[in-house]
């Protein structure tokens, strides 16, 4: 493949967390160096955050189906819709990948995985999974979604080394694994209230945000 990356980005993400603020800062980064990026969402619960967080930056999205809800106890509407949006955003993955002309697919998550399955079992498009989270093992149906995530993946981008770690002890080779860090928050010199003053007297509480191995510290403390 010649050319610029074609990055079809996987994202049926609703709010706008950490993760989703990492995976889309990492994309526009790339974006920014000269690769094609084209989100592809979920319309609805969007408008006021990743729409609005896309449409800032300057990123490109388009509206794909994807399912309601995967757990206990919902109604067979519910899963009727989820084989829908399964097979839907699957079929608008390959769509996608002939009109976009991509040369690569970028998942954050197994949910999202688990959305474009079907497709992914076709096409021999480069995966790139970026891991900000352990993985989910706790329904055999995730499970399922991560063995297949490890066997289709053609590299995994972990947020820090812990998750690196974690993903070398659940049997993903070294060589698969890199680690780039979050951009850390951008704070003005006068953010956050000064520090209150700390009697010698009594028992002092620290509390540290915003580490992450070793990079943008802060401290709290109190009596």
């Amino acid at each position: 493949m010649s050319g610029a990356p074609r990055i079809l980005v996987l994202f049926g993400n609703v709010p706008m967390h950490g993760q989703e603020r990492g995976n889309i800062e990492a994309l526009d980064a790339l974006h920014q160096t000269g690769c094609d990026v084209l989100f592809l969402i979920r319309e609805e619960w969007t408008r006021d955050t990743i729409q609005a967080e896309l449409k800032r930056r300057g990123l490109q999205f388009v509206f794909v189906p994807y399912f309601d809800s995967v757990r206990h106890g919902v109604s067979l509407r519910v899963w009727w819709n989820n084989l829908k949006g399964i097979a839907g955003g699957s079929w608008q993955l390959l769509r996608q990948i002939r009109s976009f002309r991509a040369t690569h697919i970028h998942a954050g998550s197994t949910a999202n995985v688990l959305n474009f399955l079907p497709a992914l079992m076709l096409t021999r498009l480069p995966l790139v999974f970026r891991a900000g989270d352990v993985p989910p093992q706790h329904h055999w149906l995730w499970r399922m979604v991560w063995r297949f995530t490890s066997w289709r993946a053609a590299r995994f981008v972990c947020n820090s080394r812990f998750i690196q770690n974690t993903l070398d002890g659940m049997g993903i080779p070294p060589e698969k694994t890199s680690v780039i860090y979050n951009a850390p928050p951008s704070r003005g010199k006068s953010d956050g209230p000064a520090l209150p003053q700390v009697n010698a007297v009594g028992l002092t509480y620290a509390y540290m945000g915003q580490k992450n191995d070793g990079i943008g510290a802060r401290s709290n403390a109190t009596t």
